[in-house]
């Protein structure tokens, strides 16, 4: 799958861009739309000292409704022990 960060200031999963996870960092990624118009995500962390995940480890898919009652966040996967590499 191909990702690109996410860079939309206006999209509500921009919350978590940077959002500290313990002394990790999140990544938000965005990749192609569902057939049902939801975003597809992925979360990568990024630790202390710079090393990152490869990949994403929390893959899922998002959809903005008209009202908060409409919104839902689907996790489709997860790595419970992703590991960090390079810098």
């Amino acid at each position: 799958m191909s990702w690109q960060e996410l860079r939309d200031p206006s999209h509500p999963l921009t919350a978590l861009v940077a959002a500290p996870l313990g002394r990790y960092r999140l990544t938000v990624l965005t990749g192609p739309p569902t057939r049902t118009g939801a975003t597809t995500f992925g979360l990568r962390l990024t630790g202390p000292d710079g090393q990152t995940t490869p990949e994403p480890f929390l893959i899922g898919v998002f959809r903005p409704g008209r009202r908060a009652a409409e919104t839902w966040v689907e996790v489709d996967w997860v790595d419970f022990r992703p590991a960090l590499t390079g810098a």
